[in-house]
């Protein structure tokens, strides 16, 4: 009987320090497996935020943005509040992104730099002739992005941007383009964002970037002709001087993924991305 009771005791002894080693190794462990969360595929990503979308959204968001890109009052509507301002809209149907699962971003590019302040985003348009298709697929890192397009052929009764269509083709266009870009080519631009996003304002490479985004990005071993994309380069911290872009952001304790979707005109833009 003794030798049982000290054998208890023992294990109720052993019991608080085990306890506690497994509460630091997941601690410490859960850094690391974020970590590895964060790198899962570009695509898989994209189609995730597609797939939580409600698939008629996609249209409905390339509609108004139409809509938003050139009218004044639609303009402020949505960059004082975007997601109060898709939520009520009447333009198109309810567009509802709550911060428990979407940050929903505005982009003003229509605000340009004074004359002591700097260009805050960059464009590398498709070939003369060539329209772009308004949605696409980009990278938000805190302090830099990317969005990238695809140009297509005007079509007869003219236009600059490609027409919205119907739920199915929308998704089907994005599901597309991300496999013409290739899982590949995907990672490689991730990396080469994440290099930027770790760079000072000034350093040179930023401003190579913003100033020639198709030529910084083949040099990095990345090629998207003219001929096939339109893509935007941003930097936020420039951004935030002149208050060009307004995330509404996600629910407190959250993160968001910096692989989204969007829909991009020439004056306005909004940016989709996956709270975690």
């Amino acid at each position: 009987m003794t030798d049982r009771s000290s054998s208890r005791r023992w294990l109720v002894r052993l019991a608080g320090p085990v306890l506690l080693v497994a509460l630091l190794l997941f601690v410490v462990g859960t850094p690391a497996r974020l970590a590895l969360a964060q790198e899962e595929p570009f695509v898989e990503r994209v189609l995730r935020t597609l797939t939580l979308l409600p698939e008629d959204y996609l249209p409905a968001l390339v509609e108004l943005m139409g809509s938003v890109n050139v009218d004044e009052a639609l303009q402020q509507g949505i960059f004082d509040a975007p997601r109060d301002f898709l939520a009520s809209q009447e333009e198109v149907l309810p567009i509802e992104l709550p911060p428990d699962a979407f940050q929903v971003t505005v982009l003003n590019f229509m605000i340009e730099p004074g004359e002591d302040q700097e260009d805050w985003f960059g464009v590398a348009a498709p070939l003369e002739g060539l329209i772009y298709d308004p949605k696409g697929v980009g990278i938000m890192y805190p302090n830099v992005g990317i969005f990238i397009q695809e140009a297509h052929e005007a079509p007869p009764d003219g236009g600059e941007t490609l027409a919205a269509g119907p739920p199915t083709k929308e998704i089907e266009d994005m599901l597309g383009l991300t496999a013409r870009l290739t899982g590949d080519v995907l990672e490689r631009l991730r990396a080469v964002m994440k290099a930027l996003d770790r760079m000072e304002p000034d350093d040179p490479e930023r401003v190579r970037f913003l100033s020639n985004v198709r030529e910084y990005l083949l040099r990095s071993g990345i090629t998207l002709p003219a001929a096939d994309y339109r893509i935007v380069a941003l930097d936020f911290q420039r951004a935030a001087a002149l208050d060009a872009v307004h995330p509404d952001e996600v629910r407190p304790g959250l993160a968001v993924l910096p692989e989204g979707i969007g829909v991009f005109f020439d004056n306005m833009g909004v940016f989709i991305q996956l709270a975690i």
